[in-house]
């Protein structure tokens, strides 16, 4: 029984992690690790330009008390080699939220705080309503699954609100990668004229000159090169 508590914990912790990971490549380079990561059961993350140094657990243990204070009363209670099994939960989830505020998103981090609020109460009204049911008293049951209703509606609704935010940012990335693209057919022979230089000179693929046209930074624009790189 408690083994299926701490899985119940695990699981309600990640359970808005996977919807904290940006989306867009230009989420991704401004504020978080590139394609592909995975996740480790220590919280960090691997990948070009992954986040690699170790989480300060004071850091992740203030955030949980402040955003999710029951389930953080809930992981105080696990003896030492069950609160092991919920860290890695934990640490993802944090470092999750660390991508957005890294990156400045200040919108979509005030959504996500909302999130992890929410699911906090959902989590509360579980676990009463287990002990309510438990305990036989229907009036209680009757109050608490009134209140899991309104929490779990308003854990709808910021999800779609972060779709909603995240459609908007993919319309923003559309419409300037649609401008910089026909910018970039008005300058083609300039454009081959610098590749052909760079190439000539040994210059890295992304090499910028100081006032020049964009040119060809590879496959993803936002980088930037390694200016020690030689070919």
């Amino acid at each position: 029984m408690r083994l299926k508590h701490v899985a119940f914990i695990g699981c309600c912790l990640l359970s808005v992690a996977a919807f904290a990971q940006p989306t867009t490549r230009e989420a991704r380079s401004r504020s978080g690790p590139g394609s592909g990561p995975r996740s480790r059961t220590d919280g960090q993350r691997g990948g070009r330009g992954g986040f690699g140094e170790p989480l300060d657990w004071n850091e992740v243990q203030k955030f949980f008390q402040e955003n999710a204070p029951f389930r953080w009363a809930e992981f105080s209670k696990l003896n030492e080699e069950q609160q092991q099994q919920v860290k890695g939960f934990m640490m993802f989830q944090y470092r999750e939220v660390q991508w957005l505020m890294r990156g400045n998103d200040s919108e979509l981090l005030s959504i996500k705080t909302q999130q992890i609020r929410a699911d906090d109460d959902v989590f509360r009204n579980r676990h009463d309503l287990k002990d309510a049911t438990t305990a036989n008293s229907s009036s209680v049951v009757e109050k608490i699954k009134t209140e899991l209703l309104e929490n779990v509606r308003n854990v709808v609704n910021l999800r779609l609100q972060e779709r909603e935010l995240r459609l908007k940012q993919l319309e923003k990335v559309f419409h300037d990668e649609t401008a910089r693209l026909a910018k970039d057919k008005e300058n083609v022979e300039e454009l081959v004229k610098q590749r052909y230089e760079d190439e000539l000179a040994g210059r890295p693929p992304g090499h910028r000159r100081p006032g020049g046209p964009d040119q060809d930074r590879g496959p993803d624009r936002g980088e930037k090169p390694d200016r020690g790189e030689k070919r």
